[in-house]
């Protein structure tokens, strides 16, 4: 069943809501122009929600004309106290607009009605803001405050001990406060006749709401990993729907979305408030509709955008049923051992680099990862290192973490050692489905290695999962394989095509599909997943930090340690 939160249905309380924060975020620029012009040549509407007084300070008015932007994007983005503050706001400025020094009744009975709607629509913003973060915003805000507020009281305290025949203190604690909110409390004389440090006191009390604003309408963090749901969800793994990227579900950075019966599942990681998942739900495929449904509920709670690496083409109507937009971007390369051979005119180029590496002296030795001694697999991690430039492991949609560090026994590790018994390369395969899939996860292979060393491990591993009933060895991905398998390219596609071959010196693209094309293997499509495309660039963003192995905001390191402790501390069930 389509999801129907509010954030999909647009129904007439969403609209009336969109318009009303784009009308926010053009009255937050109006203002924070104002800044550098006449109040008086502002357009009179501007005035709905913000008195002239608080414009009489240009830096004041660019800042608070920035703090409706992001009021307004916070209404757009559905965020329950942006949608309540501006209400608020709104409420605050017809008033003054009724009883105030300079009344406007039109403008008084525009932002009246603009306030009830705010109210009668409030259900159209259901983000809560995140818990963790309110309440230290507010602390360190209320901190700085009265920090200010005490160093402005002190000075004029220090520099006037009495005014007037009125006690020096309670006259100093006045001007001080009055600044801070742009009225005036005498801090302009005392202070000489110059009203810079009012400005600066003002504009230094806005940048901190703005700050605060920024910090709680922001999306959710990521919640840590549960140990009991990394069990249930080891256990739908398993399932006979698993594929070639089913394995990578259980990465330790991941957290799970489940169908609420509990029969399928979707890992992803929030990154910079996208909720990023890799590949497909797992389990049954029956439940599958309802762990997209939750899943995208649980984004939509948290003001997370969804997003996806790695869907497979024939479940993509998982996604375009409830309105996401799903773009091709490559193909995974799987075998089904049981129809391979090595012994067809096709596999020439295979056969030759397998010989090759015999007739070199190279060998091959296939162990689970937990019968690798912890000696030889620092060896082999070293190895790794030096090759990835001394930097640690990558990857995140179609990629295992924790490579040779014993944390995953069951995966399966072949080995490539040269004429004289030292290691020229390793790849490990992850296991799922009962052993039915083995999945492709690392490849290392040394410089100075013979070529067609990792061709060897490749079909020695096809060769090894035959005799053990696997049904689909999963290589590689192939990004863009259309664009360099097409050979009457469109004018788009060629420019396509001129790119990827540039980069293909730093990414290998180009390479890595032709590697993987001499295997004659099947082709899954896969594609990326998105609301739509203005959330391209966030989700590129997203994607790059995980693929990458970037730092991320919000305790992203702290993260990681804790879900690594709680995976180590997991027992192990057969997959």
């Amino acid at each position: 069943m389509p999801h129907t939160t509010p954030q999909r249905s647009l129904d007439g309380r969403l609209v009336i809501v969109r318009v009303i924060s784009v009308a926010t975020v053009s009255l937050g620029l109006v203002v924070a122009t104002a800044g550098e012009r006449q109040w008086a040549s502002v357009p009179l509407v501007a005035r709905l929600a913000v008195p002239t007084s608080l414009t009489d300070h240009r830096l004041a008015a660019m800042i608070i004309g920035i703090q409706f932007v992001v009021l307004g994007r916070g209404v757009l983005l559905q965020r329950w106290l942006a949608h309540r503050a501006l209400a608020v706001v709104v409420f605050v400025g017809a008033l003054v607009n009724a009883v105030g020094s300079h009344p406007h009744r039109v403008l008084a009975l525009t932002g009246l009605a603009i306030g009830v709607v705010l109210v009668a629509t409030r259900d159209a913003s259901p983000v809560e803001p995140d818990a963790g973060r309110v309440q230290p915003a507010l602390v360190a805000a209320l901190g700085i405050v009265v920090t200010m507020a005490g160093a402005t009281t002190a000075w004029v305290w220090w520099r006037h001990p009495a005014t007037g025949g009125r006690p020096a203190l309670g006259h100093a604690v006045r001007a001080a406060g009055g600044a801070l909110v742009g009225a005036d409390g005498g801090l302009t004389h005392l202070a000489g006749g110059t009203g810079r440090l009012g400005d600066l006191l003002l504009a230094s009390t806005a940048l901190i709401v703005l700050a605060v604003s920024v910090v709680i309408l922001a999306p959710h963090a990521g919640p840590e990993v549960d140990a009991a749901d990394w069990r249930q969800a080891e256990a739908l793994a398993g399932a006979p729907s698993a594929d070639g990227l089913t394995p990578f579900a259980l990465r330790h950075d991941k957290v799970y979305a489940f169908s609420p019966d509990g029969r399928a599942a979707i890992g992803y990681r929030v990154v910079s408030g996208v909720a990023l998942f890799g590949g497909d739900p797992v389990g049954d495929p029956a439940a599958f509709d309802e762990a997209v449904e939750s899943f995208l509920e649980k984004c939509h709670e948290s003001g997370w955008r969804p997003a996806g690496i790695g869907a497979r083409g024939d479940r993509a109507h998982l996604w375009r049923a409830r309105g996401l937009v799903t773009i091709g971007i490559g193909d995974e390369a799987a075998v089904d051992p049981r129809e391979f051979r090595l012994d067809t005119p096709r596999m020439r180029n295979v056969r030759q680099a397998v010989q090759r590496s015999r007739n070199f002296g190279v060998t091959t030795e296939i162990r689970r990862e937990g019968e690798v001694p912890s000696a030889e697999r620092a060896g082999l991690l070293a190895l790794a290192h030096r090759l990835w430039g001394g930097e640690g492991e990558r990857g995140f949609s179609m990629n295992l973490d924790h490579v040779l560090t014993g944390d995953w026994p069951e995966c399966v590790v072949v080995t490539a050692r040269d004429a004289d018994g030292n290691a020229v390369g390793f790849q490990r395969f992850a296991p799922t489905g009962g052993g039915r899939v083995l999945s492709l996860d690392t490849m290392v292979r040394s410089h100075d290695a013979p070529n067609g060393v990792n061709e060897r491990m490749i079909v020695d591993v096809i060769e090894w999962a035959r005799a053990r009933g696997t049904t689909w060895v999963s290589m590689n991905f192939a990004a863009f394989r259309t664009l360099f398998e097409t050979e009457d390219r469109t004018i788009v596609e060629r420019v396509g095509y001129w790119g990827a071959h540039r980069l293909d010196r730093y990414i290998k693209v180009e390479s890595l599909y032709r590697f993987n094309n001499k295997f004659r293997p099947e082709w899954v499509p896969r594609s990326v997943v998105l609301r739509s495309w203005v959330d391209l660039g966030w989700v590129a963003l997203a994607a790059v930090q995980a693929e990458f192995g970037l730092e991320i905001p919000f305790g992203s390191a702290a993260l990681a340690r804790r879900s690594r402790e709680i995976l180590r501390s997991l027992p192990r069930a057969g997959r």
